[in-house]
């Protein structure tokens, strides 16, 4: 065998298996979960803000969202790769955050947790039992 079908092959072994490193553990465990999901089923549209903090207090995202009749909303998180070698799989970054969901600029609800990219902070948003006009939020934590 020649010099450059020995180097050729060796070059498709190491391709191979650095794309076996970079995709195992998604193969392994899956793909990591959205950051939030939130669910509203009232009939009453309203306006949602979604602020998150960082472990210093600072905003790191702030997204609003007009929430209608049966609306889901999911915010997935962006797989990055980094070359040579993956040195994270998302661009949310595991550690404290606070995460400020607000409804109409009145009524509003915060969870402070440390996550992980199989964690996904679910809120539920639901008409309140005193005020049709109001809502009431409810936060929770998958993970996978």
């Amino acid at each position: 065998m020649s010099i450059k079908k020995i180097s050729i092959v060796v070059l498709v072994i190491l391709l191979g298996l650095y794309f076996f490193y970079l995709y195992f553990p998604i193969m392994l465990v899956g793909a990591p979960g959205p950051l939030y999901y939130i669910r509203y089923n009232d009939t009453i549209p309203h306006n949602l803000t979604v602020e998150i903090f960082d472990e210093n207090n600072i905003s790191v995202f702030m997204n609003n969202y007009t929430i209608k009749s049966d609306t889901n909303i999911r915010f997935n998180r962006e797989l990055q790769w980094f070359l040579p070698f993956p040195s994270t799989f998302v661009t949310w970054y595991d550690g404290m955050y606070t995460f400020n969901f607000t409804v109409d600029n009145n009524i509003s609800n915060e969870i402070t947790i440390d996550i992980n990219q199989y964690m996904t902070v679910a809120v539920e948003i639901k008409p309140s039992i005193n005020n049709e006009e109001k809502v009431d939020i409810e936060i929770k934590i998958w993970t996978v």
